[in-house]
């Protein structure tokens, strides 16, 4: 938004990037709501970054670009975890989500009052 606001020429191609909202508002949306599906699509979301930071890593060899290669990776583990094969990932989050009845996610969104656990993966 800042740079057509300066003046800037916009190609078709740059609003492409506009897709990338959808992955984090989809994350956040479908941890909000216990939505299996939303999940789902942020966690393809978070491949599809490391994929492309891992790519910029390597061609770039750029110390900073490295480390955010592991930090996103960190990212997607807690969001996926591959544990029984390449192809066959079970998603961490949406693993749990899944495996929730309706009535415990309704209950999991009735409750004001729990204990908070955290957890650094």
């Amino acid at each position: 938004m800042a740079a057509y606001a300066t003046g800037l020429k916009w190609n078709w191609w740059q609003l492409l990037f506009l897709v990338f909202l959808l992955g984090p508002l989809c994350g956040l949306v479908g941890a909000s709501w216990l939505n299996r599906s939303l999940v789902a699509i942020y966690l393809a979301f978070c491949v599809v970054k490391t994929v492309i930071q891992i790519y910029t890593a390597v061609f770039s060899f750029f110390l900073w670009a490295i480390l955010f290669v592991f930090l996103q990776v960190w990212i997607t583990k807690i969001v996926a975890w591959a544990a029984e094969s390449v192809l066959g990932s079970v998603a961490t989050f949406c693993y749990v989500l899944g495996k929730l009845s309706p009535e415990q996610r309704a209950y999991a969104l009735a409750a004001k009052e729990y204990d908070v656990q955290r957890v650094y993966w």
